[in-house]
C-alpha cells in the first residue's frame, strides 16, 4: 500500500504540469487527478472526488464519436462539473499497471472554447450563405420586377388615355403579370432546393 501512495505522489508531479485533465481509475472508481482537471470540474480539492464512480462525472455521449488527430484517435464525451455545468471533452484513454494492480489514465481535453468558436463560424457561414442567397434572388427578380412594372405603367397609360381598357389587352397583360410572378416564385423555390441537403439541382 506504501508503494501505491508512492506512486501517486510521484505521478502527481508530473500531471500536475500537464495542460489537458488526466484521471486514474481502477475498477470504474477514481483514485487521483491532476489540478488541470480539478479545475475544469470547479473542486477545489481531490477527496471529493477521490472513490466515487468515474461515471459520476463522465459523461458519453448517446452517439459515440471519435476524433482522429496525428494518427490517434480520441472519444468525444461531456464532463460534469461541481455545479452542474456539461463540459464537452475528448479523452484518451490508456491502461497502465503498478505493483501488480491496473488502473486506467484518462486524459481529458476541454472543447468549451473551441466548440463556442465552432458555433460563431457556423452562424457566421450561415449568415454569409444567406446573404449570398438573397442577392442572387434579388439579381434573379430584378428583370421580372422591371417588367411588372413597364406593364403597370403601359395599363396605366392607356387607361389615362382612352378612360377604356377592353377585356382582350386586360386579359393579355395579366396573364403577362403573372407569368412574371410565376418566374419569381420559382426562383424561390429553386433557391431553397439548392440550399437543402437532399439537393439534385
Amino acid at each position: 500500500m506504501q508503494d501505491t501512495n508512492h506512486f501517486f505522489i510521484d505521478l502527481n508531479e508530473i500531471i500536475n504540469n500537464a495542460i489537458e485533465g488526466i484521471l486514474i481509475i481502477q475498477n470504474g472508481f477514481i483514485k487521483d487527478m491532476n489540478q488541470s482537471l480539478l479545475d475544469i470540474l470547479g473542486y477545489e480539492n481531490k477527496a471529493d472526488l477521490i472513490g466515487n464512480l468515474a461515471t459520476g462525472i463522465l459523461i458519453p455521449t448517446s452517439k459515440e464519436k471519435y476524433i482522429k488527430y496525428n494518427s490517434k484517435i480520441f472519444q468525444e464525451i461531456a464532463i460534469i462539473t461541481k455545479n452542474g455545468d456539461v463540459i464537452p471533452v475528448i479523452i484518451k484513454i490508456k491502461d497502465i499497471n503498478f505493483s501488480n494492480q491496473e488502473y486506467k489514465m484518462v486524459s481529458i481535453l476541454d472543447l468549451s472554447e473551441l466548440k463556442e468558436k465552432e458555433k460563431m463560424m457556423l452562424l457566421q457561414s450561415k449568415h454569409s450563405a444567406m446573404g449570398e442567397m438573397i442577392s442572387m434572388i434579388a439579381h434573379q427578380w430584378r428583370q421580372p420586377l422591371a417588367c411588372v412594372s413597364t406593364i403597370v405603367s403601359r395599363v396605366k397609360l392607356k387607361n389615362n388615355m382612352n378612360n377604356n381598357l377592353d377585356k382582350e389587352f386586360l386579359n393579355n397583360v395579366l396573364d403577362e403579370m403573372n407569368g412574371y410572378i410565376q418566374y419569381m416564385s420559382n426562383t424561390i423555390d429553386d433557391f431553397r432546393n439548392f440550399f437543402s441537403m437532399d439537393s439534385k439541382k
